[in-house]
């Protein structure tokens, strides 16, 4: 292990040889010490919330932990979690097989901040605008805690830091090693019109936070029958979520114009977001229902129904 020392009050890099290592160091310097791989988000909380740097960071790159983007089996793709956002927005693979995490990588950041940002960290900040669409593609994620390794359901993970910010629970020390997206084969996708969608709202049309961020996949058959959807919200510091009551509603349903109008008022009513000083609450639950809304308005238009 290397501790490079410091002559000012900068914080003190640490870079431990594995993950085991990097667990300990964590463990024994506690909330003075970060993982960090691209330091991209930490830098942004710095500098335009004030917040003090950390005494510590623990350079998980120096971890052996892998980046690069593989299929296996025809039916698992599988993230490193120090792979770069500028790496995925090359990779055929998620262009082929998860469209939506293409387009929402797209969407985050400048390209110097994507050559630097990682997959793994835009999802362990916990507010990253690739969340939902990891969430509409069932991701799970691999951690590493100290001893194993654990593979949990990316929504799952997301429920407990509601539960632990909810309760004020101590904080996940977890190590994140690779995402996992299970791939349909052929044979599992149904027929019809594929309705695959990210979108952004920020304060300004490029390099910016998100206000809202809006992820969505499902079909649309001739016939108006709709299947297959999932949608996931986040953005503006909310904790990302599906949207689990509108799901139900279109599960099996003819796409008609009064849906739509249940469909605005389900996810006004349901949708967790918070207001801040550039939008209410109010305004963003808005503004996802109109873009999920014109996202089916347009698929249903092709499709041919209006």
């Amino acid at each position: 292990m290397m501790e490079q020392e410091n002559r000012t009050s900068f914080p003190k890099v640490w870079q431990p040889a594995d993950l085991s290592e990097a667990w300990r160091l964590k463990h024994m310097l506690g909330d003075a010490a970060v993982y960090t791989a691209g330091t991209t988000y930490l830098r942004t909380q710095w500098e335009a919330e004030g917040a003090a740097p950390p005494g510590h960071f623990i350079d998980l790159c120096s971890t052996g932990l892998l980046a690069g983007i593989e299929l296996k089996d025809g039916e698992l793709l599988t993230i490193g979690a120090l792979t770069t956002l500028a790496s995925c927005r090359s990779s055929a693979l998620l262009v082929n097989h998860v469209p939506v995490l293409m387009e929402a990588v797209r969407a985050i950041a400048a390209p110097s901040v994507r050559n630097l940002a990682t997959i793994g960290g835009n999802v362990a900040s916990t507010f990253g605008d690739a969340l939902p669409a990891l969430l509409v593609y069932e991701a799970q994620l691999v951690w590493y805690d100290g001893k194993l390794l654990q593979v949990e359901p990316l929504a799952d993970w997301l429920a407990g830091l509601r539960h632990a910010a909810a309760n004020h629970a101590a904080k996940d020390n977890r190590i994140l090693k690779e995402i996992r997206i299970p791939i349909a084969s052929d044979s599992d996708v149904d027929s019809g019109m594929r309705l695959e969608m990210y979108k952004k709202i920020g304060r300004r049309e490029a390099f910016t936070p998100s206000l809202v961020s809006v992820a969505m996949t499902g079909r649309i058959h001739q016939d108006g029958l709709l299947s297959g959807f999932r949608i996931a919200l986040g953005g503006g510091g909310a904790i990302a979520q599906r949207l689990k009551e509108v799901e139900s509603l279109l599960q099996h349903a003819n796409y008609t114009q009064p849906l739509l109008g249940t469909i605005y008022d389900m996810i006004v009513e349901n949708a967790e977001l918070q207001g801040d000083l550039f939008a209410s609450a109010l305004y963003k639950k808005q503004t996802a229902a109109n873009l999920i809304l014109s996202a089916l308005w347009r698929a249903a238009g092709q499709a041919g129904m209006h």
